[in-house]
C-alpha cells in the first residue's frame, strides 16, 4: 500500500511539471513515519581509559579508653569508651579528637557476698604424673663466690683469744676445758703474751691478725718417742734414724710446698740397743704447728718447736743416742708476716749424747745431732724480717765417743740423729777418724708471696 501511494504521488508529480511556467504549489504535509528498521551490527570496543590518580586516605578511627571511677555513671567503676578520629594521623588520641557523643560505658559489677564454706570433699585418687615440662632457659650466672680455700682462716666463730703476760702458764696439749668454745681455735684475732703450750699438730686460725707480743711464748710439745729397741717415728723427714746412721731430711724444694696434710713433726733420734737401755733415749723430736691469719701475723715474742736432746744417765758405760730432728712451723698470713729484732722461731735439732767410757781401749759412741728444722712463711705480702738469724734451723751438736786411753775396739755405736728438713748425723761407727759421730745437717726457711697464699697450703 505504501508503495502504491508512492506511485501515484509520483505520477501528479509528472503531470505538474508537464505544464510548462506553472507555480511550485505548496508542500504537502509530512506523511507518517515508517516502521523502525533492524538494529544494525554493534562496532568495535574501544581501548579502556587511564586510571585516575588516587585521592586523599581519610583519617583513621581510634577508641579511647579512659577507666571511670565509682560514681554516677558507673556505681562500681569502669571503663569510659569514645569513639575518636586520629585527624592528625600520629596513632594518638588527641585534644579534639574524640567525639563525646559517642560516649559509653562498660561497668563492673558489684562484688557478690561470700558464700557459705563447702563442705570437705572427699580425696580425689591421686592423678597420673604429668608428662616432664621442656628444661627453661639457664639464669644468669650468679657472682664470683670466694674460693673454699679461705677456710683455712676460719670463720672467727669462737671470737678473740688473748692470754696475758700476769696468766699462769697455759697448757693445751692435755685439753680445752680451759677455753670458752673448747677444741674451737677459730678465733677473730689471737694475742699471746704469756706462755701457751701446744700439741703437736696443733693449727691455729684467726679473721683478723695472730700477734705473739714480746713476754708471749708458743711452745710446740714433741712428738712422742716410743723408746724401745725399735727404730724412732721418720716424721714428716723421708727416712728414720736406724741405729747409727741418721735420718734423712727433706729438699728445699719438698719443705716449701708442705700443705695442711702435712701435720707429722720431726723424725726422732735413735736410741742405742747396747746395755742397759732404760738409761739411755734418743732425743724426742721437734713437733708440727700451723698459724693462718687472715690479717697478719706478728712475731715479737718466741715460737719453739726445737728437737729435744738425746740423754743418757747413770755411770755405767753406754753409747750415746741421737738427738731429735728440729720442728716445723708454717705461717699462713693474707697480710704481711712480721718477725720484730727480738722475735724468735726456734726449730733447730737436738744434740746428740756422749757416751760413757768402760775399761781401756772401749770406745762408747755419741749419737749423732737431729737435723735443722722447717720454718715455711706463705704471705700475701713481702714478709718484714728484722734479723735473719732469729729463725734458727740449725743441727744439733754431735755426742763424743767415751774413750778411757787409746782407743782400740768399738764395743757399741752411738744412735744416730732424726732428721727433718735436714739431715740427721750419724752416730759413731768405726774406730777411725772418719768414723766419728755427726752433727745434724741445717734445715729449711723458705717463703713464698702470692696474692692468695691459703691456695698454695689448702
Amino acid at each position: 500500500m505504501l508503495r502504491a501511494s508512492l506511485t501515484a504521488g509520483l505520477l501528479g508529480l509528472a503531470a505538474c511539471k508537464g505544464s510548462a511556467g506553472g507555480s511550485e504549489g505548496p508542500e504537502g504535509p509530512q506523511g507518517p513515519q515508517g516502521l523502525q528498521g533492524p538494529a544494525g551490527e554493534t562496532g568495535p570496543r574501544g581501548p579502556p581509559g587511564e586510571m585516575g590518580a588516587a585521592g586523599p586516605q581519610g583519617p583513621g578511627a581510634l577508641m579511647l579508653t579512659v577507666a571511670e571511677p565509682p560514681g554516677t555513671n558507673c556505681p562500681h567503676g569502669g571503663l569510659l569508651l569514645q569513639a575518636a578520629v586520629d585527624r592528625n594521623a600520629n596513632g594518638a588520641v588527641d585534644e579534639g579528637e574524640a567525639d563525646a557523643a559517642s560516649t559509653r560505658y562498660l561497668c563492673n559489677g558489684a562484688n557478690g557476698a561470700p558464700g557459705a564454706p563447702g563442705a570437705p570433699g572427699a580425696p580425689g585418687a591421686p592423678g597420673a604424673p604429668g608428662a616432664q615440662g621442656s628444661q627453661g632457659p639457664a639464669g644468669d650466672t650468679g657472682p664470683q663466690g670466694e674460693p673454699g680455700a679461705l677456710a683455712l682462716y676460719g670463720d672467727g666463730s669462737a671470737g678473740d683469744f688473748t692470754h696475758f703476760s700476769t696468766s699462769p702458764l697455759r697448757n693445751l696439749a692435755i685439753g680445752y676445758g680451759s677455753l670458752a668454745n673448747g677444741a674451737n681455735l677459730m678465733f677473730r684475732n689471737v694475742r699471746i703474751d704469756g706462755t701457751l703450750i701446744l700439741a703437736s699438730g696443733t693449727t691455729i686460725r684467726a679473721t683478723g691478725d695472730i700477734i705473739v707480743g714480746p713476754t708471749g711464748v708458743i711452745a710446740v710439745n714433741p712428738e712422742p718417742q716410743v723408746q724401745s729397741v725399735n727404730s724412732p717415728d721418720r716424721g714428716i723427714a723421708t727416712s728414720a734414724a736406724e741405729d747409727y746412721q741418721g735420718g734423712r731430711g727433706l729438699d728445699l724444694g719438698r719443705s716449701a710446698l708442705l700443705t695442711r696434710f702435712d701435720l707429722r713433726g720431726a723424725g726422732g733420734g735413735f736410741r742405742p740397743k747396747h746395755g742397759n737401755t732404760t738409761a739411755a733415749t734418743g732425743g724426742e723430736a721437734g713437733g708440727r704447728l700451723i698459724l693462718a691469719a687472715r690479717g697478719n701475723i706478728i712475731i715479737n715474742g718466741t715460737i719453739e718447736t726445737m728437737g729435744r736432746n738425746a740423754q743418757l744417765t747413770g755411770g755405767q758405760p753406754l753409747a750415746g743416742g741421737g738427738g731429735g730432728g728440729g720442728g716445723v712451723v708454717t705461717l699462713v698470713s693474707r697480710g704481711t708476716i712480721t718477725l720484730g729484732a727480738n722475735g724468735f722461731i726456734r726449730a733447730n735439732g737436738g744434740n746428740g749424747a756422749n757416751g760413757i767410757a768402760g775399761a781401756a781401749g772401749q770406745i762408747y759412741g755419741g749419737g749423732g745431732g737431729g737435723g735443722g728444722g722447717i720454718v715455711q712463711f706463705l704471705t700475701a705480702s713481702a714478709p718484714s724480717i728484722a734479723n735473719a738469724s732469729n729463725i734458727v734451723v740449725t743441727g744439733g751438736t754431735a755426742g763424743n765417743a767415751g774413750v778411757s786411753g787409746s782407743p782400740t775396739t768399738l764395743v757399741a755405736v752411738g744412735g744416730g740423729g732424726g732428721a727433718s728438713g735436714g739431715d740427721g748425723g750419724d752416730g759413731t761407727k768405726s774406730t777411725v777418724a772418719g768414723g766419728a759421730a755427726e752433727p745434724g745437717n741445717t734445715g729449711d726457711f723458705s717463703t713464698t708471696v702470692t696474692a692468695q697464699p691459703e691456695l698454695i697450703f689448702y
